[in-house]
């Protein structure tokens, strides 16, 4: 998964392929928090949903170190 910030128009893109969705970046918490939970209620499919939870933990550790 392709996580990339646009910081002019505060929002986030999330692209896997042919897939492509762009969210207001106050959205960041509630998609991260999405994905962990399908990992939970998934656990057979967990490793799926890994390379979003991975990206999105990405740019929340970008953003954090930006604000310092």
């Amino acid at each position: 998964m392709n996580v990339t910030y646009d910081s002019a128009a505060g929002t986030f893109t999330m692209a896997n392929g042919d897939w492509t969705n762009t969210y207001p970046i106050s959205d960041l918490p509630k998609w991260l928090a999405f994905y962990r939970n399908q990992q939970e209620l998934f656990p057979r499919y967990a490793a799926s949903y890994q390379g979003s939870v991975d990206g999105l933990e990405k740019l929340a550790a970008e953003l954090r170190s930006d604000m310092m």
